[in-house]
């Protein structure tokens, strides 16, 4: 009996140091400040942004974060229709059509999804503050 206790004493003693390493690295990792920021513009490698861009807030109104309309429109169809995101595609000139990805209103008589909304170059400027 006393040869069980023993081993079950030593069996605790084991497994409390290692716990406690467990925890105390789980404590540090989730308190440690963060050294490593992402730039707003990391996820527009490759985007027509302007260069000071990265200095900018990411709620800094869209015409300060990108040259022209074009930009900005070539930068939502390359961020957002790969993941059914809301952008617009020129299907004549100068008239945008809201593309909303693979959104789909199915009702009695099927699909009844609406057709999407569209813009002129104009509307599209005023509304993201391109025009003057």
């Amino acid at each position: 009996m006393i040869v069980s206790q023993w081993h079950a004493s030593q069996e605790i003693s084991l497994i409390q140091p290692l716990a406690i390493a467990a925890l105390v690295g789980a404590m540090a990792a989730c308190g440690a400040p963060r050294t490593e920021q992402v730039g707003d513009n990391s996820l527009n490698q490759g985007t027509a942004m302007n260069s000071g861009s990265a200095d900018q807030p990411s709620d800094s109104p869209i015409n300060r974060r990108f040259k022209s309309l074009d930009d900005y429109l070539a930068w939502l169809r390359q961020t957002q229709e790969p993941v059914d995101g809301p952008w617009y595609e020129e299907i004549r000139p100068g008239i945008y059509q809201l593309r909303t990805g693979n959104l789909r209103v199915l009702g009695p008589s099927g699909d009844e999804t609406p057709p999407g909304q569209t813009f002129t170059r104009a509307e599209l400027e005023k509304k993201f503050g391109f025009s003057l």
